[in-house]
């Protein structure tokens, strides 16, 4: 997932147009992608952080408004969903 993450983090920074969301940029999506990563690595990924990731990543919504690779996004969402979804749906 990580790998999948890392591509991901690269694909948003890599778009430099305005866009439609609750980020300034996409460039400031890729850094809490990063950031993400990083506690994920640590051990450390709050609720709060796999909730906001699900959600970049959740059909329609910051993924596919801004980079739109679906296959990429649909990867880690599956991804995200296997892992986290308990925890963020507090049955975890």
């Amino acid at each position: 997932m990580l790998r999948l993450l890392a591509v991901a983090a690269d694909k948003f920074a890599a778009r430099t147009e305005p866009i439609l969301s609750e980020y300034s940029s996409a460039e400031e999506i890729a850094k809490f992608v990063r950031n993400c990563m990083e506690r994920i690595r640590a051990g450390n990924l709050d609720r709060d952080g796999k909730d906001e990731l699900l959600r970049i990543f959740a059909p329609t919504c910051d993924w596919d408004d801004v980079v739109g690779d679906v296959e990429l996004g649909n990867q880690v969402f599956s991804s995200l969903t296997s892992l986290y979804r308990a925890d963020v749906l507090g049955n975890g």
